[in-house]
């Protein structure tokens, strides 16, 4: 009777590896952290998340909001602390590896291996280096000589619509402006905000900034993509119309968010222990 339950075992165990999907996960022996790793590294969101915090980090350090000198500089050093690229990596890490989808991590695991995936990924990480940077000016002139056909525009805004880019740009800035509105708030002895008053101080800036993001996000993704092929970007931006795509976009865009809103309480904290 033992050897017909081990032949049993045995034909089921056999079922299951010739009928039943492979898990990329499990059957490389990764961890959920190890592919929160591997997803979140490839899609150069570490660069993205930079650039966002350090372009309103620009422009309040100017002290646009008239705090005694001292106060501002005292105010933005302690953003930069509660901003610092190693945290909000770690928070966006952690609320990746929370809400983790085994099937659709191994779908895009296999996706970011495609030929078209690696060049679409290899622009991305080169426009923020500081060659990139240079090049930047250099394509802008460029496209203004040559504009893009209407293919390519089709694709480019096919792809910020498919990945949510206007308003996770948006949502993006408006989490950390209403921070350091707050944490202006705080410093301010003069005048105290009420809950009503930042609200409409935080819609109004929500407001400008859907008047310029859109075309900002496009322009910005023409200069990303400049060097990849129309029909590979094509095949790029198709995944984000599947269930996996969909699941990494909103997990992504989730992941930045969250780690933004971290920063933030971490930024008031400390702004109110002083």
């Amino acid at each position: 009777m033992l050897m017909d339950i081990k032949a049993l075992l045995g034909s089921i165990i056999l079922y299951l590896i010739l009928i039943c999907p492979i898990d990329t996960v499990a059957q490389s022996g990764s961890s959920k952290s190890d592919v929160a790793e591997q997803l979140f590294d490839n899609m150069q969101l570490e660069q993205q998340m930079l650039e966002t915090s350090e372009e309103l980090h620009s422009q309040f350090v100017q002290n646009p909001l008239g705090l005694p000198a001292g106060q501002n500089k005292q105010m933005m050093d302690l953003f930069l602390e509660a901003f610092s690229i190693s945290m909000l990596v770690d928070d966006a890490k952690q609320f990746f590896r929370q809400n983790l989808n085994p099937t659709h991590a191994n779908s895009a695991l296999q996706w970011i291996q495609e030929p078209e995936t690696k060049a679409v990924l290899a622009a991305q990480k080169q426009f923020y280096t500081l060659q990139g940077i240079r090049k930047r000016i250099v394509h802008k002139y460029e496209m203004e000589q040559d504009p893009p056909s209407d293919q390519r525009v089709k694709i480019i805004d096919s792809l910020a619509q498919n990945t949510s880019a206007v308003e996770s740009e948006i949502e993006s800035q408006v989490i950390i402006f209403r921070a350091i509105v707050s944490a202006f708030d705080e410093f301010n002895v003069q005048q105290s905000f009420s809950e009503m008053q930042l609200n409409g101080i935080v819609s109004n800036f929500r407001n400008q900034l859907q008047l310029q993001v859109e075309q900002e996000v496009t322009n910005q993704l023409m200069l990303i993509y400049y060097d990849v092929e129309t029909e590979s970007l094509g095949t790029y931006a198709s995944f984000y119309d599947t269930e996996s795509g969909r699941w990494l976009n909103k997990t992504t865009t989730q992941a930045m968010h969250s780690a933004y809103q971290s920063a933030a309480d971490r930024f008031l904290d400390s702004v109110r222990n002083l």
